[in-house]
């Protein structure tokens, strides 16, 4: 994350993960001696926009895993969201995963009745992650971002 020249940064470590750190107008890493799956976690917890900075920080300060580091993809806003949703209020989650048995039952016993009233819970929980999500990113959902996380 790049902050504007002159801005007050001392706050800043409190917003993002540990291993990842900022100076006026450069990112570095300080991840030493981690694993690539621990880059990784850190790495997918960091907003999508402070994502590729962080990775070439990261991937600098690790030749040895600096392929691997490079390879890891930026995150769509809503595989971020969810991401951090799975993080942070997994109960959520696991309610609607929770439905998928249940509505698969209804429907090959052809219980039309319990279908209908399943797939209404579902809606309604998909709704209430997806705002969820949103709301807890600090974030206003667009069209395109609400649909990729639903």
């Amino acid at each position: 994350m790049t902050l504007p020249a002159g801005t007050d940064d001392s706050g800043i470590d409190a917003l993002i993960t540990p291993g990842y750190r900022t100076a006026a107008g450069s990112a570095t890493w300080q991840g030493v001696g981690v694993t690539v799956e621990a880059v990784a976690d850190e790495l997918y917890a960091l907003p999508p926009e402070d994502f590729t900075a962080a990775r070439t920080a990261a991937a600098k300060a690790d030749k040895a895993n600096a392929k691997q580091i490079n390879a890891l993809r930026k995150p769509t806003v809503g595989a971020w969201l969810v991401n951090r949703l799975a993080r942070n209020d997994s109960d959520l989650l696991e309610q609607l995963l929770r439905l998928g048995p249940a509505l698969a039952e209804a429907q090959q016993t052809g219980q039309g009745d319990a279908l209908r009233e399943l797939g209404q819970q579902r809606r309604q929980l998909l709704a209430a992650v997806t705002d969820t999500a949103f709301a807890a990113a600090g974030r206003a959902p667009t069209a395109a971002s609400r649909a990729e996380v639903e």
